[in-house]
């Protein structure tokens, strides 16, 4: 499974970063003949995606939350089971747990090891953009209400929609980047604990 999830996000990355030229160069041409309605919906468009990215935030967060509690749970219970306790790796007699009991033990260890807070981070750095797209927006003195914004337009359209381009190619950019260098750090860890395991270790 990780190895898998590595290669995808790989693959999603090696694409993005092919895409950021046309996506780049079509936002440019937009942006050239960009109404303000068009930037308008761009921030809509922009506000949709960055509470999407947050609810991603939390849900990626939750479910490595449950992957550690599982892998934790599943180790104290093998351990308990095979009769060397879940505090330690060894049992009260210096004997060593059970090969199922330690690859448990181990497994849990490696997911612990692996942090998030990088794919975290890339993703709140997505969702602030999508934010500051929002803002340029109404800066733009589209959509604003009254005394919203002080002396007038701060932005045009085309550089609204100039500026989204540029957000949602950067953030797309660093959001894959992090869940890829996640899923590998997952994979290698993964696979170096059942190369220990097949080795004896």
């Amino acid at each position: 499974m990780w190895r898998t999830m590595a290669d995808c996000h790989r693959i999603q990355k090696r694409t993005i970063e092919e895409a950021k030229l046309l996506l780049l160069s079509s936002y440019s041409a937009a942006a050239a003949a960009a109404k303000p309605s068009e930037a308008a919906r761009a921030a809509r468009s922009a506000a949709a995606l960055e509470a999407e990215l947050r609810n991603w935030r939390s849900c990626l967060e939750a479910w490595i939350a449950a992957q550690r509690a599982y892998a934790r749970a599943l180790a104290g219970w093998a351990l308990r089971c095979d009769g060397s306790g879940g505090a330690a790796a060894q049992s009260p007699r210096g004997e060593r747990p059970s090969s199922a009991g330690g690859a448990c033990l181990q497994w849990s260890r490696v997911l612990e090891s692996v942090s998030e807070a990088q794919v975290v981070d890339g993703l709140d750095l997505f969702a602030a953009g999508m934010g500051s797209v929002i803002g340029a927006q109404r800066r733009s003195g589209e959509g604003k209400e009254d005394g919203e914004v002080d002396g007038g337009p701060w932005m045009t359209p085309e550089k609204v929609m100039e500026i989204a381009g540029r957000v949602l190619c950067a953030g797309l950019s660093v959001a894959v980047s992090s869940l890829t260098e996640f899923a590998v750090s997952s994979a290698e860890g993964y696979e170096a604990l059942v190369k220990r395991r097949g080795e004896g270790l």
